[in-house]
């Protein structure tokens, strides 16, 4: 209506003044739309810039994570051959290791140390009946050769020069060489083999298993009724107390000694006072379901151990106490035997008291 109202001109003008309304109109709005887009641009920039350290973060944290996942595997490894190896050392027998003892066999051994005077008599076993005839046949195809010293041409029964001796000096060797059966048959031979210990190697075993006693009373804290002294081949014991109170005892033996009864019945005392810490050691296990498996009584009549119902004695001490009641000495590889099979039950019962003390004490 107000345009209807003016001139051309006027139209014109009022047309000039609105197209410059709408000009600067849309230049604020064009400059309003570009500080946006800066701004837009500007948060473009900085999402992206945020973008990148995220992900530089997330890279970050992935490694990390690799390199944790590394590490615990590697503890769990770390772990279970910990385990592994706690499982085997407790299989370990540290005492046992050290101060092997052998039970099996003609001799008990302590340390590679035989504990014992003789083992029994050994023969060999006879040919079979196959070997005879096979060593029969060989005699028969062998090419006749004349004997030492050549043929006999004068008839008579012995050779000049025949190197043998006389039937009356024949040694036991060449005696050996008839047959047991009469028949010429020399194959088998009634050979006897009775291996015997000597003092130093037994001493030695006496030393190892009285150092053995000692540890396993300190390893399972049980007070022993005597001391004990471990010097290898020498040890000794104070009975009845310690070095200032006891009574010294050697637990070895001198042969070569003057005074070999008297050492050998101090030798004997000493070895009751090894077998009552042995015993006390037995006594003294919390388990008393258990015992060791071979019985060990004090025999008061006597004055010795019985072990496994064989008396702790040896050879000479038997013979001299048999010798005192009878007249007669008795058998004086029996009595070896029988000694060699008492050190062979006590090296048993020791053994065993190995065993326990390692599976019972091993936390003390």
């Amino acid at each position: 209506m107000f345009k209807r109202c003016l001139n051309p001109t006027d139209k014109m003008m009022v047309d000039e003044i609105y197209n410059e309304k709408d000009v600067q109109r849309l230049r604020d709005k064009l400059q309003q739309m570009k500080q946006k887009r800066q701004q837009l641009q500007a948060l473009r920039s900085e999402v992206s810039k945020c973008q990148e350290k995220a992900q530089h973060r997330v890279d970050e944290l992935y490694l990390e994570r690799q390199h944790l996942v590394e590490e615990l595997e590697s503890i769990f490894k770390e772990k279970r051959a910990i385990h592994e190896f706690l499982e085997l050392s407790d299989k370990w027998n540290v005492i046992n290791d050290s101060v092997h003892i052998w039970h099996q066999g003609p001799f008990a051994t302590i340390h590679n140390c035989r504990l014992g005077s003789e083992a029994p008599a050994i023969s060999p076993h006879p040919p079979t009946e196959a070997m005879r005839h096979k060593q029969q046949q060989q005699r028969q195809s062998a090419p006749t050769t004349p004997p030492r010293g050549g043929w006999n041409l004068f008839g008579s029964s012995q050779v000049a020069n025949d190197p043998s001796p006389p039937s009356g000096n024949r040694t036991a060797s060449s005696s050996s060489d008839v047959s047991s059966n009469g028949n010429g048959d020399n194959s088998h031979v009634a050979a006897f083999s009775v291996p015997k210990v000597t003092w130093p190697e037994i001493n030695a075993a006496w030393g190892h298993v009285v150092l053995l006693v000692q540890i396993l009373a300190q390893r399972s804290q049980t007070t022993l009724p005597h001391t004990l002294q471990p010097m290898g081949a020498t040890s000794k014991i104070y009975l009845n107390g310690d070095a200032n109170s006891g009574i010294l005892y050697s637990v070895h033996f001198e042969e070569s000694s003057l005074w070999g009864r008297s050492n050998l019945r101090n030798f004997h005392i000493a070895l009751n006072g090894v077998c009552d810490c042995l015993w006390q050691l037995a006594q003294s296990q919390t388990d008393k379901t258990v015992a060791v498996p071979h019985h060990m009584v004090y025999d008061k009549t006597q004055a010795y151990w019985k072990i496994g119902g064989v008396a702790l004695v040896h050879l000479n001490q038997t013979s001299n106490n048999n010798n005192n009641q009878n007249g007669s000495p008795p058998n004086g590889n029996q009595a070896g035997v029988d000694f060699t099979r008492a050190c062979k039950y006590l090296l048993t019962n020791l053994k065993w008291l190995v065993a326990y003390s390692v599976k019972h004490h091993a936390q003390r």
